[in-house]
């Protein structure tokens, strides 16, 4: 391999490709520097970043601290990884599809803790892009995908286009 291909290499990445070959132009004893002065910042960029976030994680853990949109994020990754598996696997098929059976409980779940937390029906409603009503929990059902809910009363109510009506003027 000559100077200017080893330097090439090492340049790799940096910006500074198109100088290899002035630099090749350098002694061998110079050249074999260089590259290795390279490669060693190379490896020491890697390390700081292995430890920044090993870091990150070691503090995570200590306090007991993640944003409640990292959770999100990080399962939204997990269900999309699982979904990718399921196209190729029937078992994951069938993970998957508990995973959404699961739900409407979960969501329940997370519903009553807010309740107890002092959070209004309409103010779960809002969040949820529901009624007060349907928020207030009777017959619930979650929808894989959609930040809606209804009650059996509002489905009922629905039109076949998606609207809610009421008593319109013409009886019906």
């Amino acid at each position: 391999m000559t100077r200017e291909e080893r330097l090439r290499a090492a340049l790799d990445g940096t910006g500074l490709e198109d100088r290899a070959a002035d630099l090749a132009t350098l002694p061998a004893a110079q050249v074999d520097l260089i590259v290795s002065a390279l490669r060693a910042s190379g490896r020491a960029a890697l390390a700081r970043d292995k430890a920044r976030r090993r870091q990150r994680v070691a503090d995570r853990r200590k306090y007991n601290h993640i944003e409640d949109y990292q959770q999100a994020e990080a399962t939204n990754r997990q269900t999309l990884a699982l979904a990718r598996r399921a196209s190729s696997n029937l078992d994951t098929l069938a993970s998957l599809a508990e995973h959404y059976r699961d739900g409407p409980a979960v969501l329940g779940l997370a519903v009553d803790g807010l309740r107890a937390q002092g959070y209004t029906d309409g103010e779960i409603g809002r969040t949820l892009g529901i009624t007060r009503a349907s928020a207030s929990g009777v017959n619930v059902i979650f929808t894989p995908g959609r930040r809606e809910q209804r009650s059996r009363h509002d489905r009922a109510r629905r039109r076949p286009h998606g609207r809610v009506h009421g008593r319109q003027p013409g009886g019906w």
